[in-house]
């Protein structure tokens, strides 16, 4: 094999790596408790004009985002070190140091 399809293969599968990096992988009932902590507190998120959250997108430098409480994260230790906010009645999960949101929770 030549060194441009060892590079093409190893890139997509970084590619692909890195969108698995961005799931959660929550259950419901971790969805749930997370929704009724989080989502009646108010944060001081700006909801960014013509930004809609979804799973892999990078959080606008505008948002503010902070730690998720121990209560959650004590629940699911998977997203210790992670923040949150709330945007457009969602409790979005964003990655620590990428700001890629890694999941978005609604009302059950």
């Amino acid at each position: 094999m030549n060194s441009v399809t060892d590079n093409n293969e190893k890139s997509s599968a970084a590619a692909n790596a890195s969108l698995d990096d961005y799931k959660a992988n929550l259950t419901a009932a971790q969805k749930q408790v997370i929704w009724q902590n989080l989502s009646s507190v108010k944060t001081r998120a700006n909801e960014p004009k013509q930004f809609t959250p979804q799973i892999g997108a990078t959080i606008p430098n505008e948002v503010s985002i902070q730690p998720l409480p121990d209560e959650i994260t004590n629940d699911a230790p998977s997203l210790k070190g992670y923040h949150y906010t709330m945007l457009q009645k969602e409790v979005v999960i964003v990655h620590p140091t990428s700001k890629k949101i890694v999941d978005l929770i609604r009302e059950q």
